[in-house]
């Protein structure tokens, strides 16, 4: 089944949307984890950094949701694919690790709480 346009969408259905979807987020963020790890644990042992071969996961992850052979590992409610897809992106692009903040992400960071803002990290919606 498919939604109508979000444009056509009520205030009200566009708030509940948006609530739905701040809940199920964290899950769709462990759902890419499984994935990375899986793909880790395939890897092996390696000479290559922590750094690239997460990147790599996360790409050989990406392949296996275009190839529709993704498996969501928690069944308990459905995630779209395109959801954990964005999130192994965010990994590839250095905005995500598993390795713990980057320098450069380190000083967005410290850059925005200096701003006044807080950091948080963007739905991959």
């Amino acid at each position: 089944m498919r939604f109508p346009p979000r444009e056509t969408w009520t205030q009200a259905q566009r708030d509940a949307a948006d609530r739905l979807a701040e809940i199920l987020l964290p899950h769709a963020y462990l759902e890419a984890l499984y994935v990375v790890e899986a793909e880790l644990e395939r890897q092996g042992k390696s000479d290559v950094s922590d750094a690239v071969l997460e990147k790599a996961a996360a790409t050989r992850g990406i392949a296996l949701i275009d190839a529709g052979k993704w498996k969501q590992r928690d069944t308990w409610v459905h995630l779209p694919p395109s959801w954990v897809r964005q999130i192994l992106e965010m990994f590839i692009r250095g905005e995500l690790s598993l390795l713990g903040p980057s320098p450069t992400t380190r000083q967005r960071h410290e850059t925005k709480r200096s701003k006044g803002r807080t950091s948080r990290t963007a739905s991959p919606r």
